[in-house]
């Protein structure tokens, strides 16, 4: 099915703009561009596509007028459609039918108790959705006078990917220059990977950073030329997002869009519904679906071993140096039970070093690290995980905790992991 791209029309003189801005895009991708305009008058829903349908004036003629008008402009194949009824649901369903690779708007902010027909199409519609503050900037890139200035927001979700993977789909189009931006809270990431609170609620540790930073190099692989900046600041990341585009003279925000209920909007906000109602540049929400089912799979680069020296883990650790290739980073790692005395404490710190050290490795390109932690195993495997970047987990687990993995750490470690775990079981007996 040929590609197609939505305009969303009002028949107005600022609509009439951007729309020659589409029809352009259109034939740049050698794509249908497909004209929608939803007719305002009460009787539309009745009396559309029938004998009276004269009654709602000159509306299909002045659409066909402006579907012509762009066929002679830009070239290119522009069907128009007339609807009734919700604007949203008239883009919604045509961009399925169609198979719609971009859904373009109009900036339009008046606001509604459920959000502009905006916020509302980029929560429903299974493709990108575009707000065009002025055309201008673009028209200039499409015609090649300019690059097109890009900022993506991300974060660890699959919307994110699927974001950064559109901004690559996007410089096929024409020039761009890109910065990828995680904005983050300092005491949460401290939080999150156990290192204690931050020194300065404003700013990341060097071992925060560069935790994260890793962690953003493998989940947001970026073509050369592309930079990458961390934000930490606490509040919404939208505010931030959307401050940043104004400063830095931006041209394009483009965020992923996560499905959400209202409520849930209405509780914990989301990133795309507040740059569209606040960011002064054009905005683009990308959901998920974008990226499929993330593409082909390779090797993993870091993997992370708990290793509790019991014949489960043994068996875990022979597992791991299969699956993991020559120059992957191992990191082994051992938590700490719980102990009454300092003395017992240093005991079993000396004892569990000598342990991981003797554990044999085999011949690898990259030497191993090892790891001892203290506190709950779930939660320090999983900040540990974070620190290193690791790629994999992999974990020893006796029959009873595979097969009810009821309050075990296998069961915590595997349902909060942001990466792939491997749970080998113990050898039967």
């Amino acid at each position: 099915m040929p590609h197609a791209i939505v305009f969303a029309t009002t028949l107005s003189p600022h609509d009439s703009r951007l729309a020659e801005l589409a029809a352009r895009w259109a034939r740049r991708r050698h794509a249908t561009l497909r004209l929608v305009h939803v007719c305002e008058d009460a009787r539309a829903p009745a009396v559309l596509g029938t004998d009276e349908e004269s009654l709602l004036g000159d509306v299909r003629a002045r659409l066909e007028a402006e579907a012509e008008r762009l066929r002679a402009l830009a070239g290119g194949t522009v069907n128009p459609h007339l609807a009734a009824g919700s604007p949203v649901s008239a883009l919604v369903s045509v961009a399925a039918y169609e198979q719609a690779e971009l859904v373009l708007i109009g900036d339009a902010r008046t606001r509604r108790l459920l959000g502009t027909t905006a916020e509302r199409t980029s929560r429903d519609a299974g493709a990108p959705v575009l707000v065009l503050r002025s055309a201008d900037r673009l028209a200039a890139w499409l015609e090649g006078r300019r690059p097109l200035r890009v900022l993506v927001g991300i974060d660890d979700g699959l919307a994110s990917e699927a974001a950064r993977a559109w901004v690559e789909r996007l410089a096929h189009d024409g020039p761009c220059e890109v910065e990828l931006v995680h904005v983050c809270a300092p005491d949460e990431v401290h939080a999150r990977l156990r290192l204690g609170p931050p020194r300065d609620e404003h700013q990341l540790s060097d071992e925060a950073r560069t935790a994260l930073e890793g962690e953003f190099a493998r989940r947001h692989p970026a073509p050369a030329g592309w930079r990458r900046s961390l934000v930490a600041a606490r509040g919404s990341p939208d505010a931030h997002l959307a401050s940043l585009a104004d400063r830095s003279d931006v041209d394009l925000v483009v965020v992923g869009q996560r499905r959400s209920s209202w409520l849930e909007r209405l509780w914990s906000g989301s990133v795309g519904y507040g740059l569209l109602r606040s960011c002064p540049v054009s905005v683009a929400t990308v959901p998920a679906s974008v990226v499929g089912d993330g593409g082909p799979a390779r090797p993993p680069r870091v993997v992370l071993i708990g290793i509790d020296f019991s014949p489960a883990s043994t068996r875990a650790l022979v597992q791991a140096l299969v699956l993991a290739p020559p120059n992957a980073t191992l990191h082994l790692a051992h938590v700490l039970p719980t102990l009454a005395t300092p003395t017992e404490v240093a005991y079993a710190k000396a004892d569990a070093w000598r342990r991981l050290k003797a554990l044999p490795l085999g011949a690898r390109d990259a030497p191993a690290q090892h790891h001892l932690l203290e506190g709950h195993a779930a939660e320090q495997l999983l900040a540990l995980a974070a620190r290193c970047n690791a790629e994999l987990l992999v974990l020893g687990a006796s029959q009873r905790e595979l097969g009810t993995l009821l309050g075990s750490v296998a069961r915590a470690v595997s349902e909060q992991s942001a990466v792939p775990v491997v749970l080998v079981p113990a050898p039967r007996a």
